[in-house]
């Protein structure tokens, strides 16, 4: 399972990821959402969770939820 650094390139917005931030993989799924006067940002994937949105930046890689499945072997 390969992870993309945010360096490399950021996921489709509103795409179901998950994402590895302070050497952590997390166990909620995120989403890429953003703004034209702000930078992007990631937060909670269907649910409002104060606190749990993290800037692009703040993030270190992520892979998409469904190449996650592949891996796994489920479909």
């Amino acid at each position: 399972m390969k992870l993309t650094s945010v360096n490399e390139r950021l996921p489709a917005y509103g795409e179901p990821v998950l994402i590895k931030t302070n050497g952590v993989l997390q166990h909620i799924t995120y989403i890429l959402d953003g703004a034209d006067d702000v930078p992007d940002w990631f937060e909670p994937c269907h649910f409002e969770a104060d606190g749990l949105a993290l800037r692009w930046d703040k993030v270190e890689s992520w892979i998409y939820v469904d190449d996650v499945a592949k891996a796994l072997g489920a479909e």
